[in-house]
């Protein structure tokens, strides 16, 4: 029981220390770009979003993905406690950071020119992308140095490093272009990725690392591993980006750039609630997972944990969004985007079936079935994109949302399947209990919106949202055990806290 208690505290921990930094990082954005907007104005900001676009697609393209593959790597080596073994994974990851990021560089700087043609019809930018290219070779080594704090699972580290290089980068990017305009901005990223790994290299030279001299060959042998996993990760990763992609591009054909726009507002207010909680979960969770891959009890142990927590998390939440949905667009957004509303009810409920997935996600990666991970997430976006095709025709808009639910109700079943057959995986009676209860609720203060007016709607989805929100803090607490500062605020106002079975 002890054991467990520590298991759902560290899981609370992190996902609100990690969700804390990704925070901190949004402001420290939204005032960069305010900043930049006030400083060179929209093309200056367009600009710097295409070249911002332009690193990030070159560092994953030419990555292969071996960062995220390197996270589990590392976190097997350290879990077994064999420090030549750890050593030698961080060296190779270190080693294919260094040649993945000079050749990505090496590449981008000789194609400037054809580049800036492609991009922006002119060759006139070409000087600028060929003194930006240093910083792919930058970004890269800055990536592996974050997946070894990662795979070594030191989160306050990360957060950190997460939250410095952040302010690192806007403070970089704000000086340049102050005193050079836009010819600054190329600069400024070469200078805001040499922050970041500075950042990285002094808050991990405290670290542990095991050092040991391991030889090239056994680098070149051990990077195979990093390769195989990492293009799994790569190849599924960029179906999605196509599949996403064809769904605008169905939307556009079919109803009109009009509707593209309100979708997008739908689908991207739906996942900000969600986008924190379940990054934070993915930074902290697939390490401990790895981990643990060897021993099928412990594995699906942590993940129904996992899937516990992320649930009573993000219930609350989901029902606060549903309550304030018309709001929030207007807020957002504005009046021109009130078809919105509709939409992102529908996206709620296929953002419920994410959250429930989701920790099921990463069985695949801690087993290391990079193959199957690709050819499973190619069947699920296959599936999704048949799903929009089919309810776009009949439906329209509320069709292409409809379909994201279903799309995850499909990915679910495969996940179920998957994780059952490598690892014996069921859920809990514990997780069931909640699906019985979560899962109903939410659908029926859904679909109880589209039949009452916006006040009733929200003031229903606001009491459920209140009630919700107590439960999942007794839950919380229930697992937290009797000294953790949530179990003592329930104490004070002598609400009784029945030990978890």
């Amino acid at each position: 029981m002890e054991h467990s208690r520590k298991a759902y505290q560290g899981i609370l921990k992190s996902a609100a220390l990690l969700g804390s930094a990704r925070v901190v990082t949004l402001v420290i954005g939204l005032i960069r770009v305010k900043s930049l907007a006030v400083l060179i104005g929209p093309v200056g900001v367009g600009l710097i979003g295409t070249y911002d676009t332009l690193v990030l697609m070159s560092v994953y393209v030419f990555g292969l993905g071996v960062q995220s593959s390197g996270v589990r790597q590392i976190a097997i080596a350290s879990s077994q406690q064999d420090p030549e073994k750890t050593a030698r994974t961080i060296a190779t990851l270190r080693r294919l950071s260094w040649a993945l990021g000079l050749f990505g560089t090496l590449v981008v700087g000789a194609s400037a020119w054809v580049i800036s043609r492609l991009t922006f019809k002119d060759p006139s930018h070409g000087l600028d992308i060929l003194v930006l290219s240093p910083a792919i070779f930058l970004t890269s080594i800055y990536g592996g140095g974050l997946a070894i704090v990662q795979g070594c699972q030191r989160i306050s580290d990360l957060a950190k490093i997460t939250v410095l290089s952040a302010i690192g980068q806007a403070i970089s990017v704000v000086v340049f272009v102050s005193l050079l305009g836009e010819r600054g901005i190329a600069l400024s990223f070469v200078l805001g990725g040499g922050l970041s790994l500075l950042i990285c290299r002094l808050i991990t030279k405290g670290l542990a690392i095991p050092k040991a001299p391991p030889t090239w060959a056994s680098s070149i042998s051990e990077s195979r591993t990093f390769i195989k996993l990492g293009l799994g990760l790569t190849n599924a990763l960029l179906l999605s980006t196509l599949v996403a992609y064809a769904t605008r591009a169905l939307i556009a054909r079919g109803l009109g750039l009009e509707a593209v726009g309100i979708y997008l507002c739908a689908f991207s207010l739906s996942g900000k609630f969600i986008g924190f909680l379940l990054d934070a979960m993915q930074t902290d969770f697939y390490p401990r997972l790895s981990a643990v891959a060897h021993d099928h009890e412990d594995l699906n142990r942590l993940v129904n944990q996992q899937t516990e927590i992320v649930l009573l998390m993000a219930m609350p939440g989901l029902l606060g969004t549903l309550a304030f949905a018309p709001w929030l667009v207007r807020l957002f957004y504005s009046g021109a985007f009130e078809g919105a509303t509709v939409l992102l009810r529908w996206l709620i409920l296929g953002c419920l079936v994410r959250v429930i997935y989701a920790p099921m996600g990463f069985v695949q990666l801690a087993k290391g079935r990079g193959l199957l991970y690709f050819v499973s997430a190619a069947l699920v976006n296959l599936f999704s994109l048949a799903a929009t095709f089919t309810l776009l025709r009949g439906f329209g808009l509320r069709g292409v949302a409809a379909s994201y639910l279903v799309g995850n109700l499909f990915q679910t079943m495969v996940l179920l399947a998957i994780s059952k057959r490598l690892t014996g995986f069921k859920w809990s009676s514990h997780t069931v209990r909640f699906l019985l209860i979560f899962v109903p609720i939410a659908t029926v203060c859904v679909f109880a919106s589209f039949f009452l007016s916006e006040i009733q709607s929200s003031l229903l989805s606001l009491t459920v949202a209140g009630a919700v929100s107590f439960y999942c803090m007794h839950q919380l607490a229930a697992r937290l055990g009797p000294d953790h500062r949530v179990s003592r605020f329930f104490a004070r106002f002598a609400f009784p806290i029945a030990p978890l079975q």
